[in-house]
């Protein structure tokens, strides 16, 4: 007999999903988060020539007027809506990891949660150009302004969250087994090193060269290229272990 409505949509909350529930859950908030964020891109301003080599991701998020003032709150609701729908994921995720190492489970989970909340922080705090140190993010984040600090939080703890889960894939005899968590875990790793890779490159110019304007960063030097990059590693990584959990 099917489940009442009522049962089910609970038991999604809790991260209890059946294959079939899961494949749809994920459907549906993937969608509904890409048509938004599609929707924030598209009434960006063309004047102020959205790009990644120079944006960040949280410039699709900012009232300002040389940014995002028609749209930025479609991001502001997809970053809340991708958060919030994350939690029962994060749970699946929690439970099923849970069996095999109790240490990692729950260390991941703090992560996540450090995430998830940090993440809803920055679609409540859009970024704001006034608050901006010379065009100088690093500076930027010296003298605390929310958004950016709560954006460094929750792509990194997300960031750490995934390499426990990496590591734990690795070291665990039981999951080692299985070759299924590799594509997604080399795409990972190779956009982490990528992005300090870079950024180190890049320090390391400045230093050498004080004419050189430091944000955002030149070619592949770029953080907002790097950002996204890390970004959508960490999406493919999270969604693929979850659907193959």
């Amino acid at each position: 007999m099917d489940q009442p409505p009522l049962r089910i949509m609970f038991e999604i909350l809790f991260g209890e999903f059946s294959i079939n529930t899961l494949n749809y859950y994920v459907i549906i908030q993937l969608s509904i988060f890409i048509i938004l964020m599609i929707v924030a891109y598209l009434l960006y301003p063309r004047k102020n020539r959205y790009s990644i080599m120079r944006c960040t991701i949280s410039f699709l998020g900012s009232p300002d007027s040389i940014r995002n003032p028609r749209g930025w709150y479609f991001f502001s609701i997809a970053l809340i809506w991708k958060m919030l729908t994350d939690i029962p994921l994060i749970l699946y995720m929690f439970r099923h990891i849970n069996r095999f190492s109790i240490f990692a489970a729950y260390l991941a989970i703090l992560l996540y949660g450090i995430s998830v909340l940090s993440g809803i922080i920055v679609g409540l705090f859009p970024d704001k150009e006034k608050n901006h140190t010379n065009g100088n993010f690093f500076k930027d984040l010296r003298i605390g302004m929310v958004h950016n600090v709560a954006a460094v939080l929750s792509l990194g703890a997300s960031m750490l969250a995934n390499l426990i889960i990496g590591i734990f894939y690795i070291v665990n005899p039981y999951t080692r087994s299985f070759s299924q968590w590799i594509p997604p875990l080399v795409i990972y790793i190779v956009a982490v090193i990528g992005l300090f890779w870079s950024q180190i490159k890049w320090q390391g110019k400045l230093k050498r060269n004080k004419k050189l304007n430091p944000w955002p960063g030149k070619g592949l030097y770029s953080l907002p290229l790097w950002e996204w990059t890390v970004f959508l590693a960490l999406e493919v990584f999270i969604y693929w272990n979850v659907l193959i959990i």
